[in-house]
């Protein structure tokens, strides 16, 4: 076997566990954890420290540098091959996390679990995440993946006064295909505490020629409101753009929802830019479930209206590959966080009208063994809004000399507003270093924090200070 890693199913399931880091610098610069479709060395980063953009609902996938994959492309990723692959980490604060991920004719077994004891007393969580998949004839596929979070919560200034959170979501898919349509039968169920989201969904996808067809039909009850869902849209495409336009129907209301993406390459050089717009419910399970100064009461969020206009000119000078990148958007019906009933835990509330701007670059150079890369990123938002910091920064380096790969970065995080207080931004660095013992198995270690700076991620929670994993990975 040429590759001991096959990890775009694997990050995608467990991103929230271990993070995939490439060692090279591809020939197109990607600037987040999508970096593991390269066949490249990999290292294990349990928590995350490399650039990441808060998630406002709306923006593109691509825009953001998150995986593009969906739960549907995923059932259509089961392939024909035997293997399994195995994955232990361990470390500081009782860090522990197993991943175990078998692959058989029309099969597909992705199965994680994390207790973590963490750095602050009472801040511990156990996570369990699974994905099954199954392919039936051609033509017929089923998935099913779950996520089950315990965590307890201390409160600051806590003794002996702490909660548990408890989240659990779910997400069974049926999918009949054919050459030209497809069929999709959905079910979801989400839970944290007293608050409780279910849904059952039909899809329809059909292509005719450059045409794109969706109809969605669906049931949602969020908070014991209860929502009939109607999707309609119809997307041109072609090699430089793509333009659709969806009419979209939740409960009472109705919105019609346009976007367009226009890209040009030349001679390496690529320009992209286009709007987008997104009616639907906030989806802060997993975001709410596992954070430790994060909390939902039993209230319903209403549906989020957001409209972003986005462009990014990506090429190379003289060896050295840059990308400019900028978005617009705007929030109706958008949440931020505020300690609502001074708990010292934060809670999403609304805010009906919210603009966010974002800009930055990034500049890279690769050599034989050897590369460099750096960023910069900057957010201008309502000063309302929680939880955006008002820039980020970073440096990587690395190289890989024989079955030895190494990773270092430096990442700085610029102050952060939650509700009426500050917290000031800091500076992490952190170095990874993989070892090849065979072409089947490798070794790893990460340091994070290795200056041991003291940080807040929110009022009266304290970031981790110096900690370290090591594990292994085996494929048989």
């Amino acid at each position: 076997m040429k590759c001991l890693f096959t990890f775009a199913v694997f990050f995608l399931i467990s991103s929230s566990l271990i993070y995939g880091q490439n060692i090279e610098i591809p020939e197109t610069v990607v600037t987040g954890s999508d970096r593991n479709i390269y066949k490249t060395p990999v290292f294990f980063y349990p928590h995350q420290f490399q650039i990441n953009f808060p998630h406002t609902p709306g923006i593109p996938e691509q825009y953001l540098k998150k995986p593009t994959s969906t739960k549907n492309e995923k059932v259509a990723d089961v392939g024909t091959k035997n293997f399994k692959e195995l994955t232990v980490c361990a470390g500081k604060f009782g860090y522990i996390s197993s991943d175990i991920l078998l692959n058989y004719p029309g099969w597909h077994l992705n199965l994680s679990a994390l207790h973590d004891n963490s750095y602050r007393r009472r801040d511990g969580k156990n996570i369990i995440e699974a994905h099954i998949q199954k392919s039936f004839a051609e033509n017929i596929d089923f998935a099913f993946d779950l996520w089950n979070c315990i965590k307890e919560v201390s409160p600051p200034g806590g003794f002996l006064t702490y909660k548990k959170k408890h989240t659990v979501t779910t997400d069974t898919k049926l999918i009949l295909k054919q050459q030209d349509y497809r069929i999709t039968f959905a079910g979801t169920k989400n839970s944290l505490g007293e608050l409780e989201q279910t849904g059952v969904f039909f899809i329809l996808n059909n292509k005719i020629g450059k045409f794109d067809f969706n109809a969605e039909l669906g049931f949602n009850e969020f908070a014991d409101e209860k929502n009939r869902i109607v999707d309609l849209s119809g997307q041109y495409r072609n090699e430089n753009l793509a333009v659709a336009i969806t009419i979209k129907n939740i409960g009472d209301e109705i919105r019609v929802l346009p976007s367009a993406n226009f890209q040009v390459e030349k001679d390496g050089t690529k320009f992209q830019a286009g709007f987008s717009s997104t009616f639907s419910f906030p989806d802060l399970w997993k975001i709410a479930g596992e954070q430790p100064h994060l909390d939902m009461k039993n209230v319903f969020l209403p549906p989020e209206e957001i409209y972003s206009i986005y462009a990014g000119f990506y090429g190379k000078i003289t060896g050295v590959d840059f990308s400019i990148e900028g978005q617009i958007s705007y929030e109706k019906l958008g949440y931020h966080w505020l300690d609502i009933d001074n708990d010292n835990l934060y809670e999403p509330s609304v805010l009906k009208d919210n603009f966010t701007n974002m800009t930055g670059f990034t500049l890279s150079k690769k050599f034989e063994k050897f590369y460099i890369e750096s960023g910069h990123f900057r957010f201008n938002q309502n000063k309302k809004k929680s939880g955006f910091p008002e820039s980020t920064s970073y440096f990587k380096a690395g190289f890989v000399e024989g079955k030895l790969s190494s990773d270092f970065q430096l990442i700085y995080e610029g102050n952060q507003i939650f509700d009426s207080e500050k917290v000031k931004g800091y500076t992490i660095f952190s170095t990874a270093i993989s070892y090849n013992v065979t072409p089947d198995l490798k070794l790893f270690f990460r340091f994070n924090n290795i200056l041991g700076n003291d940080y807040e991620i929110a009022p009266g929670y304290p970031g981790r200070p110096f900690d370290f994993i090591a594990g292994f990975q085996a494929r048989w």
